[in-house]
C-alpha cells in the first residue's frame, strides 16, 4: 500500500482484488500485508473488479460512521445543545446559530486548504490558528474534517491539543449553559 493502492487475496484463493487506500473505512489505520478484511466487490467504469467499503477484521460500522466515531457525533450534538441553551440563557441574538454554522464552514475550508497545501508543498496554515478555529468554536468542523480529509488525524501531538481546546470550548459553554 506505499503507493496508495494494492491487491487482496480471497480467502478462496481465487483472483486478487485491487483496492486502493481511499477504500478503507478506517483512515487511521495503515494495512500491511497479513490484514484480515471483509469487503464488498464491484466493479469500475473501466469493467475492473474491486473492492469496496473495506474494514479490518473485528471493526464494525455504523452507517458512514465507524462506531469508534459515534462519540464525534455525541460531542457535536451536545455542543449544539449547549450552544443553543447559552444563546437562549444570554438572550442572545437570533443570527448566533448562523454565525456559528458559518464560522464551522470556514473551519472546514481552512483544514481542506491546508491539506491541499501539503500536498502541493506550498505554505500552510498555522498549526496555532487550527487549533485558535476549534476554540472558538469551530472544533465539530475540524473533527469532520480530520476524518474525512485525513488530515492531522495521525499527528498525537497535534490531536491531544485539539482535544483539549474542543474540551475547553464545551466547559465554557456548559458553564453559560447552565449555570443559574
Amino acid at each position: 500500500m506505499d503507493k496508495g493502492f494494492g491487491f487482496i487475496s480471497p480467502n478462496d484463493r481465487s483472483l486478487e482484488i485491487f483496492v486502493h487506500i481511499n477504500e478503507f473505512r478506517n483512515r487511521k489505520r495503515v494495512p500491511v500485508i497479513g490484514d484480515h478484511v471483509s469487503y464488498t466487490v464491484a466493479i469500475d467504469a473501466q469493467a475492473r473488479v474491486q473492492a469496496r467499503g473495506v474494514l479490518f477484521q473485528g471493526e464494525a460500522w455504523l452507517g458512514f460512521v465507524p462506531i469508534g466515531h459515534i462519540s464525534a457525533a455525541v460531542f457535536i450534538s451536545v455542543y449544539i445543545v449547549f450552544s443553543g441553551l447559552a444563546i437562549q440563557r444570554l438572550h442572545l441574538s437570533s443570527y448566533i446559530p448562523a454565525v456559528i454554522v458559518a464560522w464551522n464552514f470556514l473551519v472546514y475550508l481552512l483544514y481542506r486548504n491546508d491539506k491541499r497545501a501539503a500536498e502541493a508543498g506550498t505554505q500552510r496554515v498555522p498549526e496555532n490558528l487550527l487549533h485558535f478555529c476549534a476554540l472558538s468554536g469551530g472544533w465539530p468542523a475540524a473533527w469532520i474534517a480530520q476524518f474525512r480529509l485525513r488530515h492531522k488525524s495521525s499527528k498525537t501531538r497535534f490531536m491531544r491539543l485539539f482535544y483539549l481546546t474542543a474540551f475547553l470550548n464545551m466547559a465554557g459553554l456548559a458553564y453559560f449553559a447552565l449555570r443559574p
